[in-house]
């Protein structure tokens, strides 16, 4: 067996050698294949008698091939690149060595992009031939001299003009081929350039390279040959080479994957040649062979929070039995065995050493690290050989250690039993403090969990007073007062009840105060189990790898319910966190089809050899071919805040291990992720967690703030190239980016909106969730809990707020998408947007600032409403579905309180292309046509902002309300307003409201044809669809409301009798032209609620009369009252000064839910400023019906009052300087913005400018002696506030 045989085998050895191993070897595993024939092989045998028998060194070697044919080797196809600094002038003419330097003797140009043009220098006749030309002909002659053109040899110039308007990006020239033609290497002029100087490469970018370099030292280059080689992490991807040439010192590859090795080589050119190539090579993933596959195997992985990492291994008994066998010893004599121990290994100058190594008790099947920073092993004291795995229950013991720091060396405590001797399966450490081991022991019902706690001072076992479990605990996960413990066979345990006859694996939810306990069934054979943070603390969940898929099954305060999956392609068995803290999930791949495998685990069991060593040895000997497996991998499931879905994959060489070993995957929230790749540790960084500790100070200068922060507590194991940062105030928006950890932002109005900072760090591997800072106008923090970013600007992306800083991916759906601003404004598309706040007819909602969190997720939480008045008003909207029958509280300023109870639908409808079916008591106050994703793109879903009003009690004042604890609730804002009922109890005329199921006779109805409103529907008693919520006592009165005002219906039958015969309640309006007296007062619009009938009434004249005697018409439509047979409403906006309030089913006269559905709309009359409403005079049309009305209270004139702290200051050449600060009230709210008007007069003198800041400077022009005025008059989009003003001597 050479050398180059052996290789492979002897790199994995640990302090052994196989150089002389061949016959010792050989004749060995012959032996055991031979012993293993004889005992298995019964029944007849076929004679080889006569038959040939051929050694395996005596075959006969292959013909030759005749030595006078020659056939050049063939290299991998390498892509030409050209940059944009060699795009011009055009076209580029190159020589050979300028592409490929003087190392290879020439090539051929296998491919030429469409677009571009390729040609060569015919020397013979000084022309330039075209070797773009594909081949049109199978004449060999015509082929033949088609390869000539393409074969560019030494000494060959040629020239490419690049595709038509890509000028500006780098653009692929050609493809070329290596090919040897024989030739001599041509030796370097002296005029070829020398090689570059100072080559470095570094990351500049998440996922992108950048190289740099000095020209050479002698020669005068005039472009620069990069080559560009990527080695990929994944085994089963090839490897590519890409080279780019260049005028420029530098090159960036962008968009590559982090993972995989990259080669550069660079090289200087001018037309004399190419100097010689320098090459840098960079790698970010870091392995190193912790103990090879031969000698001992990895049991358990810890990545510590001080950056080392510790491996436990079991013992073996290989190496001795390797170094007989290489020795030719016989016999055999089975050796004293290699303790079971662990390993730390730290990072030291690039390079992972080990550092420490500790005794252990028994072989590790669990590592983790305490509160305190020290190192916990849950270890199996009868697994002491490879024998033991064939006599597991030969002893039941299990204990615990702890490795501690002793003035810079490591000790190991004393092993703590395991109460009732049973055997460890898995350690975690809670954030409580404590450490739980998931155990298993004898007999039927084994499993079990025991914990470990200082709680009384040292360290003590016990057991937790739950179970016992049918299957040992093979997963444990741990969140604050709460266990998950996941119940399964663990794979390779033969001597339990196999896997795949188990019934059930089961998942345990335990809450660690009450020990209560709750359980679900998953798939058998789970492996492992870890927690899916969540903000609601009324809920949890866990992820669970069941073979192909990942499983979520979630706490919901009640019950564990399955709550989604992931499928894979490959066997998923691990799970961990990222440095990010997204969770992955793992697989080990597989090693294939070796069909000798069960054969070999056969020999292994006779020969005292784990069947993957045997398998090792045959395959470095080559009698096994190579396994056919797939490689291991990870892969996200899920990243905080976010989707339960499958991200990239990342891929890995697969381990050759049978056994399970440990997980591929480890280190939960510490830099980077280890995977255990071939059996060897494997270093993968990523991206790395939020920025901390931001602070925001305001400057000197009128509009400039200064942010700072810390760096990332975790990097990501990469360094942080650079930091993002936005800032955000009304719809300005400023963005930075720089290295250090502070920037200035300079021109915002720092005295008027608040301003909203996020910032994200960026390494190679990608840029982590934003950080957030939420300011006032005096730099003070705004708590950003239960808010969230609910409107965006278009084209402007959303902040993925970190996890770890109790945010989430933003949005006013927690997925990041947003109403959009823009469409908010849009009136002649269902907008109801003026500058910073929403219009609901006379009801104003401050809607804050875009881009930054100005809605409120309900969270138990108590909040104030603007205004005043007897009716609360709330802009509102239910996400991830609709949220029905919540319960919010009134508080009032008595001490009493009061409940309002109601639905918020959908803010996209559920994706439903209709219009709303509104709940009671809702309508909408602002449709969208489309709203902004994430990213900032455009999705052309409807979505809607409702409104909802609830009338006080008489005589209370509202101090405040309380939310509901639903996250899924969204509040725009509250507001209060005033409004008066208009009593119509006179004017009812006909019957057109009843109640199911009573028969009503009297061909009455709200259409005159025996059909009529639900009172339950109408009283929110039914569902929109008609189905019945509550047959309990039917309504005796029901009120509606819509738009700040409440409207109380006429009377509703609650008994048979009353609707028996030709007799009935009136309870609605039919239109005769009746004239209706209107409550005196000031107000600003009149409000009526009803429908038309019997089809669409349009254009129907009101007569208005005002107090002083003036008349005006109000030109209404009424939509019919089923929408002309629709079974959904009009489109909000479709008809003039009309929505939707309520909707429901229609009763026939036999008191039967028709099914069809039927709808109250609003409609709404602005009374015009100065003037006061007295009557109002219906149209002659009995198809129109009017169900109640009321005035909604006029909006101050005069909303704002004066400036504060007014200011002038001289300054030099007879100049001004003006400060003043905000309003102390604003109508409106905070949100409102306001332009100040500032006049300054002296005599004659008169200077008046606006600005939204609270400082103007007046450059000059005033004289000395004289008196000045200075008036700052406050303008918002309701009015001019009240003006404040000054008097003084200049100078003063």
């Amino acid at each position: 067996m050479d050398y180059e045989r052996t290789r492979g085998l002897s790199d994995q050895l640990h302090n052994a050698t196989v150089l002389s191993a061949t016959r010792g070897v050989q004749v060995f595993m012959r032996s055991l294949f031979q012993n293993l024939f004889r005992r298995a092989s019964h029944g007849r045998r076929r004679s080889l008698a006569g038959s040939p028998v051929t050694a395996l060194e005596k075959l006969e070697p292959r013909l030759a091939l005749a030595g006078d044919v020659s056939r050049p080797l063939l290299e991998r196809a390498t892509n030409l690149y050209m940059d944009p600094s060699m795009h011009g002038p055009q076209p580029v003419v190159m020589s050979k060595s300028q592409v490929v330097g003087h190392d290879v003797k020439s090539f051929v140009i296998s491919r030429v992009p469409a677009g571009s043009v390729v040609e060569k220098l015919d020397t013979a006749t000084n022309t330039w031939v075209d070797v773009s030309t594909k081949p049109t002909s199978s004449n060999p002659r015509e082929l033949l001299r088609l390869l000539k053109n393409r074969l560019i040899q030494q000494g060959d110039s040629l020239r490419w003009t690049p595709k038509a308007g890509t000028e500006s990006s780098a653009q692929q020239a050609f493809e070329m081929i290596g090919w040897d033609d024989g030739s001599e290497l041509l030796g370097v002029s002296e005029e070829v350039p020398g090689a570059v100087q100072d080559l470095v490469a570094a990351p500049t970018n998440a996922k992108e390279i950048t190289v740099t370099w000095d020209a050479p030292s002698r020669g005068d280059p005039s472009s620069y040959t990069v080559t560009m080689k990527t080695t990929p992490l994944d085994p089963k991807s090839k490897p590519t080479k890409k080279v780019t040439v260049t005028a420029q010192t530098s090159f960036t590859a962008s968009q590559v994957n982090p993972y995989d090795d990259f080669t550069f080589e660079v090289s200087a050119s001018n037309e004399s040649g190419s100097g010689h190539r320098q090459v840098i090579d960079y790698a970010s993933t870091t392995a190193f062979a912790a103990i090879a596959s031969f000698t001992m195997n990895p049991t358990a992985m810890l990545a510590a929070s001080d950056g080392s990492v510790w491996i436990s291994y079991e013992d073996s008994t290989v190496p001795t039995v390797l170094d007989n066998i290489i020795n030719d010893v016989t016999p055999i004599t089975l050796p004293s065995n290699l303790p079971p121990q662990i390993r730390q290994y730290v990072l030291s100058d690039g390079v992972w050493e080990h550092q420490t190594t500790v005794l252990t008790e028994g072989v590790s099947y669990g590592l983790a690290e305490d509160k305190n920073g020290d190192v916990w092993t849950a270890n199996n004291t009868s697994h002491q050989s490879w024998y033991g795995h064939l006599f597991p229950n030969a002893h039941t013991t299990g204990v615990v250690q702890q490795i501690t720091s002793v003035n810079g060396s490591y000790e190991i405590t004393d092993p703590l039993d395991l109460a009732g001797g049973p055997l460890p399966e898995t350690l975690i450490a809670t954030p409580d403090g404590d450490l739980y081991v998931g155990v298993f022991g004898p007999g039927l019902a084994n499993g079990m969990i025991q914990g470990v706690s200082d709680s009384s001072g040292t360290w003590e076992v016990f057991t937790l007073n739950v179970g016992p479990f049918m299957h040992p605990i093979v997963g444990l996960a741990a969140a604050p007062g709460e266990l998950w413990a996941l119940e399964s066979v663990p794979a390779g345990h033969f001597w339990d009840l196999p896997a795949k006859l188990s019934t059930h694996s089961i998942i345990h939810r335990i809450n660690l105060n009450t020990l209560g306990t709750y359980f679900k069934l998953v798939s058998p054979g789970a492996r492992a189990v870890a927690i899916l943070p969540d903000s609601d603390p009324n809920t949890s969940s866990v992820a669970i790898t069941d073979h192909h898929r990942v499983l979520r099954v979630k706490f919901n305060g009640h019950h564990l319910k399955h709550d989604g999956s992931v499928r894979f392609d490959g066997r998923v068995t691990g799970l961990s966190y990222a440095a990010d803290g997204s969770l992955w999930a793992s697989s080990r791949g597989t090693r294939g089809g070796v069909s000798e495998e069960l054969l070999l685990t056969a020999i292994s069991s006779i020969a005292g050899l784990p069947a993957e060593i045997f398998v090792e040895i045959e395959q470095a000997l080559g009698k096994l071919p190579e396994p056919t497996g797939t490689p291991g991998f990870i892969q996200q499931v899920w990243s905080p805040g976010g989707q339960f879905a499958a991200g990239d994959q990342i891929t890995f060489p697969s381990s050759s291990r049978i056994a399970e070993g440990i997980a591929p995957l480890t280190g939960p929230l510490s830099s980077g992720m280890w995977v255990r790749s071939a059996n060897q540790p494997l270093f993968l960084p990523s991206a790395p967690f939020s920025p901390d500790g931001l602070n925001a100070v305001l400057g000197s200068e009128e509009g400039q703030v200064t942010l700072s922060w810390d760096p990332p507590e975790t990097n990501g194991g990469s360094e942080v190239l650079h930091y993002a940062i936005t800032a955000s105030q009304g719809e300005t928006m400023q963005s930075k980016t720089v290295a250090g950890t502070d920037c200035t932002f300079d021109g915002f109005a720092t005295s008027d909106l608040p301003i909203y900072f996020t910032i994200t760090a960026t390494n190679f591997y990608g840029t982590s969730h934003a950080a957030s800072l939420f300011i006032d106008s005096s730099g003070n923090t705004i708590p950003e809990e239960n808010l969230a970013i609910g409107f965006s600007t278009d084209n402007t992306p959303v902040p993925s707020i970190s996890y770890i800083d109790g945010g989430g991916p933003g949005g006013i759906d927690d997925s990041g998408n947003t109403y959009s601003w823009e469409a908010m404004g849009d009136a002649d598309l269902g907008g109801t947007r003026s500058a910073y706040n929403l219009l609901w007819n006379d009801v104003i909602f401050n809607i804050g600032s875009p881009n930054q969190p100005d809605v409120v997720k309900a969270n138990q939480q108590t909040i104030q409403a603007h205004g005043e008045g007897n009716i609360i008003n709330l802009a509102a909207a239910g996400v991830n579905g609709n949220q029905e029958n919540q319960e919010i509280v009134l508080n009032f300023t008595d001490g009493t309180t009061e409940t309002w109870v109601q639905s918020f639908t959908d803010w996209c409808n559920n994706d439903n292309v209709s219009t709303p079916t509104v709940f009671e008591g809702e309508s909408v106050v602002s449709m969208q046509m489309y709203l902004n994703t994430s990213t900032g793109s455009r999705s052309d879903t409807v979505n809607y902002i409702y409104g909802y009003s609830y009338p006080l009690p008489d005589g209370k004042t509202l101090e405040n309300i309380t939310l509901p604890d639903n996250k899924d609730l969204r509040i725009v804002d509250a507001s209060l307003s005033a409004y008066a009922p208009v009593e119509i109890p006179n004017e009812f005329n006909t019957f057109g409201i009843s109640t199911p199921p009573w028969q009503v006779a009297n061909h009455q109805g709200f259409d005159g044809n025996g059909n009529y409103y639900d009172s339950y529907a109408l009283a929110g008693m039914a569902s929109p669809g008609g189905a019945v919520i509550s047959r309990g006592t039917p309504p005796e009165e029901v009120t509606m409301t819509w738009a700040g005002a409440a409207f109380a219906l006429g009377p509703t039958p609650t008994s048979n009798s009353q609707v028996g015969g030709s007799q009935g309640p009136q309870n609605v309006v039919h239109a005769q032209g009746q004239t209706i007296s209107m409550p005196s007062g000031n107000f600003a619009s009149l409000l009526m609620i009803g429908a038309g009938a019997n089809g669409t009434q349009a254009d129907q004249t009101i007569g208005i009369t005002f107090s002083d005697g003036s008349t005006a018409n109000w030109t209404q439509t009424f939509t019919d009252w089923c929408n002309n047979g629709n079974s959904f409403p009009p489109t909000p906006g479709s008809v003039l000064g009309e929505s939707t309030i309520q909707s429901g089913t229609r009763l026939n006269q036999m008191g039967n839910v028709t099914g069809i559905e039927c709808f109250v709309y609003g409609y709404d009359y602005d009374i015009p400023e100065g003037k006061t409403l007295t009557s109002v005079t219906l149209p002659n049309n009995s198809n129109v019906g009017i169900l109640g009305m009321a005035l909604v209270t006029a909006i101050p004139s005069v909303p704002t009052s004066a400036p504060q702290n007014l200011t002038a200051t001289p300054v030099s050449l007879n100049g001004l300087n003006i400060v003043w600060s905000r309003p102390e009230e604003v109508y409106g709210g905070s949100g409102t913005q306001i332009t100040y008007e500032v006049t300054v007069v002296q005599g004659t003198l008169s200077y008046t400018d606006d600005t939204t800041a609270t400082t103007l400077s007046l450059p000059q022009g005033l004289l000395l002696g004289n008196s000045y005025t200075v008036t700052v008059q406050p303008k918002t989009q309701y009015g001019d506030g009240t003006p404040a003003s000054l008097t003084q001597v200049y100078p003063v």
